[in-house]
């Protein structure tokens, strides 16, 4: 299990699911900077946002809102199993802390 930190609240994302986030995040925002820290294992399996500068926290944040509503669209149709319904409630709760943070 993967997490991201926003502000001292820890979000638990499935590892496989963390690593398509963070795939997405990199083609948004196109910057050297965001893919070097997102390719790291570290990040891969807890990425605090509060560890980074503003400005690139709040640009992986920014794309992370889209980032996450992309990912989680096909964990979210009706009479998804149970795993899938996990997996876009987390994607749903990192999308909303990230969104109420960088806007």
């Amino acid at each position: 299990m993967s997490e991201v930190v926003v502000r001292g609240v820890r979000l638990p994302v499935r590892t496989p699911v963390a690593a398509a986030l963070h795939r997405r995040v990199v083609e948004l925002t196109q910057n050297p900077a965001d893919a070097a820290l997102l390719a790291h294992p570290g990040a891969l399996m807890s990425l605090s946002f509060d560890e980074l500068e503003p400005e690139q926290a709040a640009r992986i944040g920014r794309a992370m809102v889209v980032a996450a509503e992309e990912v989680r669209r096909p964990y979210s149709v009706p009479g998804a199993p149970p795993a899938d319904v996990e997996v876009a409630a987390q994607l749903a709760a990192v999308g909303m802390i990230l969104q109420r943070t960088f806007g």
